[in-house]
């Protein structure tokens, strides 16, 4: 196991590499900074810099590593790029449906390509439109999970298991009939990045929690939230300054490390 100034040492090293790599396609720190707005205030404020930050993401999205090319292309960009210019302008907002946009669309692209491709008519303004009513009816889930933290407060297995299930129903009835776990845990991810880790299948095949081609689950991640807790708790004396010196959640940076090493695509940016 890592000491403590070993953690920190790997904890930052990946962070920056991840900046490197994947920072221009990054559009998590607004999409977390607006659900937690809409949570406050019951709205969320654009600013200009966010604009203009939004505008960085549609010019530099590279849908490359994705097999996305030509015509279906196109049209994928196409409406992100609508969605973005019509829905997120300078103000304030209340769908918080389109403020998830740009962080889900951009690291959930690989199932996005599959939604266009299995449905002609797919819409993203729909989809996110379509999730707005169900954050709406959970936010009360969503403030209740953003003042926790998991190093610190109990794993509430029976909460988790019932939010968990709504928002993978949902992602499947508006998607392509099928189960969404890594969808709903980077939904789960945003509404309280202190609580709820994050993990997709290659992070979790390297972890040793899934099989090869076997998809994640609800027991899965109950078991990530109960091992990151036990090994984190061997660094709380730095957690807190980490976090504070990075702005971000230990979660999310031990996300970035572990996705560093498991990456599909990151290998082909290294390239580039």
């Amino acid at each position: 196991m890592l000491n403590e100034n070993e953690f920190i040492k790997w904890v930052k090293l990946s962070h920056s590499m991840y900046g490197i790599f994947e920072g221009r396609y990054d559009a998590y720190s607004l999409s977390e900074k607006w659900v937690r707005e809409w949570c406050n205030l019951e709205k969320y404020i654009i600013s200009e810099d966010n604009v203009n930050r939004l505008r960085n993401l549609i010019e530099n999205i590279d849908y490359a590593p994705f097999q996305l090319e030509g015509d279906m292309r196109d049209k994928v960009h196409n409406q992100f790029t609508a969605l973005i210019l019509d829905q997120l302008d300078l103000g304030e907002h209340i769908n918080i449906g389109f403020g998830f946009c740009p962080y889900l669309f951009t690291w959930n692209l690989r199932r996005f390509k599959n939604y266009f491709f299995k449905n002609q008519g797919f819409s993203l303004e729909n989809y996110f439109e379509s999730l707005n009513e169900l954050f709406e009816n959970k936010k009360n889930d969503f403030i209740h999970f953003q003042n926790m933290k998991l190093v610190n407060d109990e794993i509430e297995s029976e909460n988790i298991g019932t939010l968990f299930n709504d928002l993978n129903d949902k992602l499947k009835s508006i998607g392509i009939g099928q189960n969404e776990p890594v969808g709903t845990i980077k939904l789960l991810h945003i509404m309280a990045p202190h609580y709820f880790p994050l993990i997709d299948n290659p992070i979790s095949q390297k972890m040793r929690l899934t099989r090869y081609k076997e998809s994640l689950t609800l027991t899965h991640y109950l078991k990530l939230m109960k091992l990151l807790k036990n090994w984190l708790r061997n660094y709380e004396g730095v957690i807190g300054e980490i976090e504070e010196e990075l702005d971000s959640s230990i979660l999310k940076l031990v996300d970035e490390g572990l996705y560093i090493v498991s990456s599909v695509n990151i290998s082909k940016r290294i390239i580039e």
